[in-house]
């Protein structure tokens, strides 16, 4: 018996906008930004649906976990590839370290600003250039995956956890396995 599974689509560019702005809105909350304003922002834009199971509880907990919160802010990294894919930063930072958060707040529509001439302005990078992008930040991972069983240090100064975050994003906007935002898989 064959193993089947979902066939990896790519999302359009609209799905990228608009989780581009639900993530930025968890990550800004995580680096200390009113849950409630952020949250009825959300709502007025109609994106409050849109966030994970996971994003929704931490959105909905008036005192998170500070290490839950700690995680979040990590997701900065995952708004790279959704912000590039969706032409909203011209180039990909290097992944031997962490992005700058000001370029990449700088390319997000912030509250109480709305949300409809970002996602309509979106414009989603071709499949080609998002497939290589992908291919080398999963090649980068493998490497880094391999000095660590090797227990090496990672080879040409790549950062593992920034590889990680990107992975997981470049898997979602490639569809990969049809899985949803709060259960991607960024294995190697």
């Amino acid at each position: 018996m064959e193993d089947e599974h979902p066939v990896d689509t790519l999302r359009s560019a609209t799905e990228i906008a608009r989780r581009a702005l639900t993530l930025s809105a968890v990550v800004s909350v995580a680096h200390g930004d009113s849950r409630e304003g952020v949250g009825a922002w959300l709502k007025k834009e109609s994106l409050w649906a849109e966030l994970s199971p996971k994003e929704r509880a931490f959105m909905s907990t008036p005192e998170p976990i500070k290490k839950e919160a700690i995680a979040f802010t990590w997701h900065v990294e995952r708004l790279v590839p959704l912000l590039w894919a969706i032409q909203k930063i011209p180039d990909l930072p290097a992944l031997s370290g962490q992005c700058d958060p000001e370029s990449i707040k700088g390319a997000v529509i912030w509250p109480p600003a709305g949300t409809r001439d970002f996602i309509e302005s979106a414009a989603l990078r071709s499949e080609e250039e998002i497939e290589e992008a992908y291919e080398q930040t999963y090649q980068a991972h493998w490497r880094v995956r391999d000095a660590q069983l090797r227990k090496l240090p990672p080879p040409d100064g790549l950062d593992g956890e920034v590889i990680f975050e990107r992975h997981w994003a470049f898997n979602w906007v490639i569809g990969y396995f049809g899985q949803a935002w709060d259960d991607i898989k960024a294995d190697t």
